[in-house]
């Protein structure tokens, strides 16, 4: 294998390479910096050497993937591969680094060829490699987070023999100033994405009918982590973080996967690269660096971004400026995620008259703003980040398309004289929102006949985070579409809290006519899930998580019948839904916690420290799936720490019910939940 080294001076353009955040116009980083081939090639060995006077700039190995596998990958068809690897923090569980953050002085990339070497008369190869700070295994972390870097090589030298050889090109980076994060910033080395990114493309093939990387690494020949500076340096390496995985961009669409590939058998193996460091001390973080983007202090001084994500930004007390690119009818959200436990971050969105579009001043971690161009034309939109408060921070930027609301399946049903009639049982799915631009609501609404005597219980289910839903219960003889006091209002659900709830009851000796109306109240859209049920005896109760599909519908529904008084003491707890002539028994809780109970296909959303269940009180559906339960209110049997811890229930203690039952996916017997059902005593 023959090495040679390439370095950065501005002569000879052998190569280039250019940070990847170059705007149109060349204004966002200096102008690509070309490579100058230097070293002195041994006509007997075929090795290079390394003038004198560079000799020690190329550094010490921070990741080392050299133990030699004999295998190569053919990627001749041009398309991208991307490989990781993990460069370790101080305070790494497994292997140790030395810094937390690392100055890259070169890299060394390993390939084999056929192509004819540029000594013997050959063009040489042209290969693209990217890296990225910080991505998950097998993921096309190179193309769709913003990479540090992008190294266009070319006249890479090739074979001397017209057979496969094996070729190591070192890259002097070092004029660079390029920088990378430990372990993907997240100081976790058990995470998905602890790791660097790199790919590898070849840009022009020559005259070879093969190229490509060579595949190395092996635990058995050389542990994890050798032939670096953290152990056993000068040795043998193979690649900390290897997953033994590698992304290949599709043919059609670069961003979908071709596939995830296994390197074959070979354990632990990555692609042959090194990277290596000065070992100079950190350099990037509060008080040590700024990130790659200075300046940009000002309106004068913004940075283009492009929908994407841009991690690892420095916020230290000066201001950060950038702007996008914003198309007619197009929403952006802009998210910045950083600990205000650290210190507050805000940030601002402005035309480039200087007018203030929109804010994001939470004292919460992390910030979120949308804006949708209304115009008929594309808009420059600046993106102002800033501190609110003196301490410095880091923080990750993220641009995104938003795409437009649509119309869920039950569309239109808009105004109350297009309501709909309202569907009985579990909807998934629905959504309302407002038009961004023209400002016209597309709410939901619903209607139904309820019968004399009868009750008419609705829940919608929605994250109130996202935007605050309401619902209101009209009287349609008097009117629709009035407020909380209207005349013709029966019931509303009007809180600013998650799920709302109505409960009507129909006294008046006749049919009324009812319409149901979701109301948006601030935010611009949200999706809900709508509980509805009409029965002969009044309910109360509020459903608090929807019960998932079983294998006869879409899940168990629960309500609560008798009485709400605590001293009544007749709670009946009804379920229907469920599978028949199935066993199951009824749990409960304080709290409200979700999870999966291993080998069930439903959710526990009630989960607590502190659980009751009603062993002694087995229930088993009837032919239609459905059953009833009547707890005793004076001694629910609560445990805490394993421990019986009885509770007798009291007026204005709140009390959360499922009923957990056997049922089946597919040939498997597992169990599911209903409804999660609180109720709130008087």
């Amino acid at each position: 294998m023959k090495t040679q080294i390439l370095t950065l001076a501005g002569a000879c353009a052998f190569a280039s390479a250019a940070f990847a955040q170059t705007d149109a116009s060349g204004d966002l980083l200096p102008a690509p910096k070309t490579i100058e081939y230097r070293g002195v090639m041994n006509a007997v060995t075929g090795e290079l050497s390394a003038p004198a006077r560079l000799r020690g700039t190329l550094g010490d190995p921070i990741y080392a993937n050299t133990a030699p596998s004999g295998f190569f990958y053919n990627s001749i068809d041009g398309r991208r591969i991307i490989d990781q690897g993990r460069l370790p923090l101080p305070t790494s569980p497994d292997l140790t680094g030395t810094q937390e953050s690392y100055d890259i002085s070169s890299f060394q990339l390993v390939y084999a060829t056929d192509a004819t070497d540029p000594s013997l008369g050959g063009t040489g190869h042209t290969i693209e490699v990217i890296l990225t700070e910080s991505a998950g295994a097998c993921t096309p972390a190179a193309l769709t987070e913003a990479p540090l870097a992008t190294f266009t090589l070319f006249g890479l030298p090739g074979s001397t023999s017209g057979a496969l050889a094996n070729v190591a090109v070192d890259i002097d980076i070092s004029a660079l100033n390029l920088c990378m994060r430990a372990e993907g910033r997240d100081g976790l080395s058990t995470n998905t994405g602890d790791r660097f990114a790199w790919s590898f493309r070849v840009l022009d093939t020559a005259d070879a009918t093969s190229v490509g990387p060579l595949i190395m690494g092996d635990p058995v020949m050389a542990p994890v982590g050798d032939g670096t500076v953290f152990q056993n340096p000068m040795s043998l390496g193979t690649g900390l973080g290897a997953g033994n995985l590698f992304f290949r961009e599709g043919s059609s669409n670069p961003a979908v996967a071709d596939g995830c590939f296994f390197f074959g058998g070979t354990p632990y193996a990555s692609f042959g690269f090194t990277l290596r460091s000065g070992l100079t001390g950190d350099c990037i973080g509060c008080g040590i660096g700024d990130d790659r983007f200075e300046e940009n202090d000002s309106s004068a001084e913004t940075r283009l971004l492009q929908l994407r994500s841009y991690p690892a930004l420095i916020s230290d007390n000066e201001e950060d400026w950038f702007r996008f690119e914003v198309a007619a009818g197009q929403t952006v959200q802009v998210d910045a995620l950083f600990s205000d436990a650290i210190s507050d971050i805000d940030i601002r969105l402005l035309d480039t008259a200087g007018n203030t579009l929109v804010t994001g001043g939470s004292i919460s971690d992390n910030e979120s703003v949308t804006y949708t161009n209304c115009s008929m034309a594309a808009e420059t939109i600046h993106l102002r980040v800033y501190e609110f408060g003196s301490a410095c921070n880091t923080y990750d930027l993220i641009l995104s398309d938003v795409p437009a609301p649509m119309d869920d399946a039950l569309e239109d049903n808009d105004t109350c004289g297009t309501a709909i009639p309202l569907p009985l049982g579990l909807t998934r799915g629905l959504v309302v929102f407002e038009d961004a631009c023209s400002g016209i609501a597309d709410l939901d609404y619903y209607s139904i006949q309820l019968a004399d005597g009868d009750t008419l219980a609705v829940d919608i289910l929605f994250s109130d985070v996202i935007a605050d839903l309401d619902i209101f219960a009209y009287d349609t003889a008097i009117g629709c579409d009035g407020g909380t006091t209207a005349p013709e209002t029966l019931d509303f659900g009007f809180t600013s809290t998650d799920n709302e709830s109505i409960v009507v009851t129909n006294g008046t000796g006749g049919p009324l006519d009812i319409v149901i109306k979701i109301d948006l109240f601030g935010g611009d859209v949200n999706t809900y899930d709508m509980i509805a049920k009409v029965s002969s005896t009044p309910t109360f109760g509020e459903v608090i998580c929807a019960g998932n599909d079983n294998s006869v519908g879409n899940g168990a529904r629960l309500c609560a019948t008798g009485s709400d008084v605590a001293t009544d003491n007749m709670l009946s707890l009804d379920v229907s839904g469920a599978p028949a002539g199935v066993n199951g028994l009824f749990v409960a809780s304080q709290d409200v916690f979700s999870t999966n109970p291993a080998g069930s296909q439903g959710t526990l959303c009630i989960a607590s420290l502190s659980m009751a269940r009603f062993n002694s009180s087995l229930l088993m559906t009837d032919a239609m799936g459905a059953g009833s339960f009547s707890p005793d209110l004076t001694s629910i049997p609560f445990q805490s720490g394993g421990m019986p811890a009885p509770l007798a229930v009291m007026s204005g203690d709140t009390v959360n019910f499922q009923f957990w039952h056997r049922d089946t996916d597919g040939p498997t017997a597992t169990s599911n939940f209903s409804d999660a059902l609180s109720v709130s005593f008087q």
